[in-house]
């Protein structure tokens, strides 16, 4: 289990407090950041316990702190050097990776069980889905809808030829409406029709916005022009990590 950090200049540890300081190329402006090696003990931590309750009993689980620019000094004080054991520069992974394969040598699991866990990941995966209007606090007629185009963000996209269109920089996508099925889903209600999918979409053709929304194989319930279509369980079609959650842009009037 790791946890990577893109960040430069040069981190401090506090022993005392745990606390991490990082400061900017002036080397005069610093902020306090999340400590990320307690940030990877907890996650650590949280999944060694989800393993017991899985039944999932042991598999070993390392853990490392990864920093990904090589330019990136790393401080702390003579008492505290037992952090480095944690801390690695993403250039040591492939030593790291050695020394992990050196220390296990044979396989803990078998091919049968590896599955099992592997399958177990995939089907208790659960992507944050935010209450984003709530947090932004706005209404649904403030949402300007339509199809926007992945590259210029400028224009919403026109539906023909079986392709979206961009007039302002000329991009041409089969998939430019995924984000816009997910924004409905986050910001209009956790159910849609194909007619408030053209609606959304700005689809002239409500027959094409039917076939569209079951080209996705989303769950959907009754049939014919009742048919409400939802997503997967905790799950978005574009998901968004933890950074894109908190930049989210919510397109309004």
């Amino acid at each position: 289990m790791s946890e990577v950090k893109n960040l430069s200049k040069k981190l401090t540890f506090n022993k005392k407090t745990n606390h991490v300081t990082k400061k900017f190329n002036n080397e005069e402006e610093e902020e306090g950041i999340s400590n990320p090696i307690l940030q990877v003990k907890r996650q650590h931590l949280q999944f060694v316990n989800w393993l017991r309750k899985m039944q999932m009993l042991g598999l070993p689980i390392e853990r490392a702190v990864i920093i990904s620019k090589p330019t990136t000094k790393v401080e702390t004080t003579p008492d505290n050097q037992q952090i480095f054991n944690e801390l690695i520069y993403a250039e040591s992974l492939l030593d790291k990776l050695e020394e992990l394969d050196m220390k296990y040598p044979k396989p803990v699991f078998s091919k049968r069980k590896t599955s099992q866990l592997v399958d177990l990941l995939l089907t208790r995966h659960q992507t944050p889905i935010p209450d984003i209007l709530q947090t932004y606090k706005l209404s649904k007629s403030e949402i300007k809808s339509g199809v926007f185009c992945p590259d210029c963000q400028t224009d919403t996209m026109d539906y023909y030829s079986a392709n979206w269109h961009c007039f302002n920089c000329g991009l041409i996508s089969k998939t430019a409406h995924l984000p816009t099925v997910d924004d409905f889903f986050l910001l209009m209600g956790p159910t849609m029709t194909r007619k408030q999918f053209a609606d959304f979409t700005h689809n002239k053709s409500i027959f094409v916005a039917g076939k569209q929304l079951r080209a996705l194989n989303l769950p959907f319930t009754g049939t014919s022009r009742g048919t409400k279509y939802t997503l997967p369980k905790h799950q978005l079609l574009c998901p968004l990590n933890e950074k894109g959650i908190n930049d989210y842009t919510i397109p309004t009037r």
